[in-house]
């Protein structure tokens, strides 16, 4: 049973040392986490507060049952985009019963990872092959920043694919609300101003710090002036009222045809969400050097996701950015994470008057400009470089995803990558081994005038007759 609680590996060895790191570590994190829960929240298209509601169970579950001791988990961009996108397939946006679907879309996410984890299936992040990965994500950021084009000027826009959301915007353009759009605007400028002042900072953890916290500081900023202004009267939308009240799934709402119609979305959420999570565990783990275990890493996602779902949440996986801020502000171990978990939570009971007037136009110019570094051109200039069969698995991706969805995209994507492996072993590299190569003298038995042929790849019944012939 001990093998299935990781926590208690490093417990019995903690001490005040320890204690400190990771306490000073989850007020970082905190801080850092507040806006951002509230921003993918808004991506996933529930109210803001349910961004909070989703790191506090998942945060204190992965603690118990995940293998890192520093990854942090909570909503990520990706997952939130996809949870709209299939959400918002099966239920209204904008009514109750779309934040039910959005929180059995993480209950069964949950219960898929833990399937896949007694069943051993931790190899089955490998499908989610390279290109697919960049493809996927470099359309999923374009797709991201369009969708929050709608909040930066305060219209009304909806579509799960580049077309639809541009076509959607444009019909829109002319209720564009320029107090919004201003907001927006200073809101950016601000970033970009921190972000580019804070280079010039010769202490470099004073300027680490300032580029961390800019959101936070931009937010809070223009918070006030939304305040002190009464700006909320002119139609500015706020996050407005936190409910210190958890929502729970209504069951009976639930029907098993939703349920099986939710299933391949889920699936394609738990594959993503796995696969985030163990390349950043990974990262961090090498750092440290620990091990990473695929099947318990699995185990500890679907805990997690099952207990975001139970307490009206949306799915969660781990987190690139907070977790890498874990780590350098000194995290030694998960209890990080619990510490963070209570953090949000007292910010919910005690501190939620001050994100009342925080405006959800920045929160969108902070998700643009955290998703902008994902779009990467120079990775497919590279694949077509080096191997074109890659760079067409990458553009089919990016282009199916842009233009049908990122569910169509990501499993079109995963399907051709699959082929194109199978193209490569049904037709092995050959090569002829010269006698002047040094591994032609391995080969004592073959007279001068025999051909020594290589095969890179295995022998199977479907290549033998290409090199047959």
């Amino acid at each position: 049973m001990l093998r299935y609680l990781p926590i208690t590996h490093w417990l019995s060895h903690y001490n005040i040392t320890l204690f400190r790191q990771d306490f000073l570590a989850a007020i970082v994190v905190t801080l850092m986490l507040v806006p951002q829960s509230l921003s993918y929240a808004l991506l996933a298209g529930v109210p803001p507060y349910i961004g909070l509601y989703s790191s506090i169970a998942p945060l204190l579950l992965y603690a118990l049952f995940g293998s890192s001791r520093t990854l942090s988990v909570g909503p990520i961009a990706i997952t939130s985009l996809m949870t709209a996108s299939i959400a918002s397939s099966y239920a209204d946006p904008n009514s109750a019963d779309y934040l039910t679907t959005v929180i059995l879309l993480a209950l069964l996410s949950g219960i898929i990872l833990i399937i896949m984890s007694s069943l051993r299936l931790g190899f089955l992040a490998n499908f989610l092959s390279n290109p697919v990965n960049i493809g996927f994500t470099t359309a999923s950021a374009i797709i991201i920043i369009f969708s929050q084009i709608k909040h930066l000027l305060g219209i009304q826009a909806q579509g799960d694919n580049l077309y639809d959301l541009i076509v959607s915007l444009y019909a829109d353009l002319q209720h564009i609300n320029w107090i919004t759009f201003c907001l927006s605007l200073i809101g950016f400028g601000l970033l970009y101003s921190i972000k580019h002042f804070s280079r010039y900072i010769s202490n470099n953890t004073l300027s680490q710090s300032l580029r961390r916290f800019s959101p936070v500081i931009v937010i809070a900023l223009l918070s006030f002036f939304i305040w002190y202004w009464q700006l909320f009267f002119q139609n500015t939308k706020i996050v407005g009222e936190i409910p210190s009240k958890f929502d729970f799934i209504h069951w009976n709402s639930i029907s098993l045809e939703k349920l099986n119609a939710l299933l391949p979305g889920a699936f394609l959420i738990s594959l993503v969400s796995f696969a985030s999570s163990i390349s950043i565990g990974k990262l961090l783990a090498t750092k440290k050097h620990e091990q990473i275990k695929a099947n318990q890493e699995l185990f500890g996602l679907g805990i997690a996701n099952i207990g975001v779902a139970l307490s009206g949440g949306m799915p969660v996986t781990g987190g690139f950015s907070r977790s890498v801020v874990n780590e350098e502000a000194g995290a030694q171990t998960q209890l990080a994470s619990i510490f963070t978990a209570f953090g949000t939570l007292m910010t919910i009971l005690w501190f939620s008057d001050f994100l009342y007037y925080m405006p959800l136009s920045i929160l969108s110019v902070t998700i643009i400009i955290a998703v902008i570094p994902m779009i990467d051109y120079s990775a497919l200039k590279q694949a077509f470089r080096y191997d074109k069969l890659e760079g067409v698995v990458m553009l089919t991706t990016i282009i199916l995803t842009l233009i049908k969805g990122m569910e169509i995209g990501l499993a079109t994507g995963i399907l051709i990558s699959l082929v194109a492996y199978i193209y490569r072993t049904i037709q092995p590299k050959i090569s002829q081994i010269n006698q002047n190569d040094i591994s032609y003298k391995q080969y004592d038995c073959c007279k001068e005038e025999s051909v020594i042929l290589k095969i890179e790849g295995n022998l199977y019944f479907a290549n033998i007759d290409y090199i047959e012939k």
